[in-house]
């Protein structure tokens, strides 16, 4: 998968203004039948007193879990007041019932202290006391639909072009991940594919019938011979997003990305669309089955600041932390940083130079703390001052020399 383009990053920076900070955890993943292998967690998290509930996105095969729709996602969670983690898998591993329930096992066992959750669940920031809800595209919609089996605590799952069946690779995985063989509840489950989804789907003129039938089995649903909506009272069910539905013409494989060689994103996938097969109004279902009153949208002090955060973080030697803000137009910046005791180290006032903006005119602008610097947790206090007033952001961060 490629970098994300312009118009996800422009979906990303759309929300309302929060501050956002980024956690970059490991866990021990599997590798393909047992849990050895270092695999990463991305967390973003609303900048402020926690703790926050929990969503959890995996990407599909072969996708980084850095990438894909996973930044949008994530984005938009965070504005709903979850933390959200972006959690990396062995993708290449053989492919079957065994494999899989390992993999899921390596993700989502709360017994096991070096699982993902588990390492998610530890931090102080995260409630996962309210349980979870999850979502994933492909292999990762799959996983979606195995982690109850391993953490019962499952609130929902939303599953993009997650089948049983996988035509190119000829195997069938109906047996783990049909309702019979799983103990996610078919009411706790939505899951949309395309209709010209030609890996849980056989390519051909059967391709929107197979498709479908998959779509009928893992989620304990049928509507008829012909439907493309089929959903429960309670929002639970199937959706399969017809062509003409999408901007290309093809409700393939990735038909929320615009197709799989691309991350232009579809605008019936991306907000504000709210169509039934919209990344919105499914995030929105997910979110629904959490606790009254444990999610909020976050908001900012100033209505346009847009996004705020560092990167890479923690900065791991020899990298270097970067401060990127996104706001309106500013004529300097003034950046200070602290220390975890609140004892101001650094501090610097710069024009304003922007690197690039979004759509809609808002600037980005970068600063990139190349001074001597110890192991530590840092905050950092950014003003922008320019002809609308002063523009405020904080930011936490971590360094490792």
């Amino acid at each position: 998968m490629k970098h994300l383009s312009a118009t996800l990053i422009a979906v990303i920076l759309a929300r309302p203004a929060w501050a956002v900070q980024t956690v970059n955890l490991t866990y021990a993943g599997s590798d393909g039948s047992a849990c050895t292998e270092t695999l990463g967690i991305l967390i973003k998290e609303p900048e402020g007193n926690g703790p926050f509930p929990v969503h959890v996105h995996m990407v599909g095969t072969f996708a980084n879990y850095l990438a894909a729709e996973a930044p949008v996602v994530q984005s938009e969670m965070v504005s709903r007041g979850f933390l959200s983690a972006s959690l990396e898998y062995d993708s290449a591993t053989p492919y079957n019932c065994s494999t899989m329930s390992n993999k899921a096992s390596c993700l989502f066992n709360s017994g096991s202290p070096s699982s993902a959750i588990s390492k998610i669940c530890a931090r102080p920031e995260a409630d996962c006391s309210l349980g979870i809800i999850i979502s994933g595209m492909s292999q990762g919609g799959q996983l979606t639909l195995l982690a109850n089996n391993y953490y019962p605590n499952v609130n929902a799952a939303y599953a993009i072009s997650a089948g049983n069946y996988d035509y190119p690779l000829d195997t069938d995985l109906s047996s783990c991940l049909n309702p019979s063989g799983r103990t996610l509840p078919v009411a706790k489950l939505r899951t949309v594919s395309g209709e010209h989804d030609t890996v849980f789907g056989k390519a051909g003129p059967t391709n929107a019938m197979t498709v479908r039938t998959s779509l009928q089995e893992t989620a304990g649903l049928s509507c008829g011979v012909g439907a493309f909506s089929c959903f429960r009272a309670d929002g639970s069910g199937w959706y399969l997003v017809q062509n003409t539905e999408v901007q290309d013409g093809t409700a393939d494989h990735c038909y929320h990305l615009g197709n799989c060689g691309t991350n232009a994103g579809d605008i019936g996938w991306l907000p504000p669309a709210t169509a039934p097969w919209s990344m919105r109004t499914n995030l929105s279902w997910l979110a629904s089955h959490m606790p009254a009153g444990s999610t909020g949208e976050m908001t900012s002090e100033v209505t346009n600041l847009q996004e705020a955060y560092v990167y890479p973080n923690p900065a791991v030697a020899p990298a270097n932390p970067v401060i990127r803000v996104v706001m309106g137009q500013v004529d300097t910046l003034e950046i200070t940083i602290f220390d975890i005791a609140g004892r101001p180290v650094f501090s610097r006032n710069l024009p304003a130079v922007a690197i690039g903006t979004v759509p809609g005119g808002a600037n980005i602008y970068e600063y990139t703390w190349g001074e001597p610097k110890a192991s530590g947790v840092y905050r950092a206090v950014v003003h922008g001052r320019g002809p609308h007033g002063v523009i405020k952001a904080r930011l936490k961060f971590a360094v490792v020399r």
